[in-house]
């Protein structure tokens, strides 16, 4: 979900008034660093920061996060910058399985022990649903589940990160999926 300024989000009236004050050089006077006062140009600007902020909103990547552990939501919504990351958390694992499909997130992060289903399972069953084939699944599990490479290999998660964690581990195991 990357950043994309087009030069199609501006209007054809916004287009003609681009070229009219001369949007594509900034207009400036004898003093260096003074820039010419142009209406037309600043509404233009205007115009334009706001499309370059409602596209930057949606290029939010979207983050379900699935655990139990009401602070492990909250450390997790603490490491996710808002203005990157849209963060939604889930502590019911059934309703996380309805909430995913509903609210279709670029990546999800689930506790391997969940309760009612777990995130070995959880993963199983998004992978059956058509739009999730592809969508990362990074496994939290304690330091002390040895099992879990194994597991996570059969159930298609993509990644696992231990715990605890800290927000460059975070970082690190979600940037290659950005």
């Amino acid at each position: 979900a990357a950043f994309n300024l087009r030069s199609t989000a501006l209007s054809e009236k916004d287009s003609k008034a681009a070229a009219t004050a001369g949007a594509t050089q900034v207009a400036q006077s004898s003093e260096p660093n003074k820039q010419v006062h142009n209406p037309s140009l600043s509404k233009l600007s205007k115009r334009v920061v706001q499309t370059a902020k409602h596209d930057l909103q949606r290029s939010r990547c979207a983050v379900a996060c699935i655990s139990n552990s009401s602070a492990t939501l909250s450390d997790l919504t603490a490491y996710l910058s808002d203005e990157v990351f849209s963060v939604i958390s889930i502590q019911d694992s059934v309703k996380a399985l309805t909430e995913i499909v509903r609210l279709n997130p670029d990546i999800v992060i689930a506790d391997a022990r969940l309760e009612k289903i777990d995130g070995y399972k959880l993963c199983e069953l998004l992978r059956q649903h058509p739009s999730f084939e592809a969508v990362p699944v990074i496994l939290m599990f304690d330091e002390s589940d040895q099992i879990v490479s194994k597991k996570a290999c059969c159930s298609g998660i993509t990644e696992t990160l231990v715990k605890p964690f800290n927000q460059t581990d975070l970082i690190v195991k979600l940037f290659p999926h950005l």
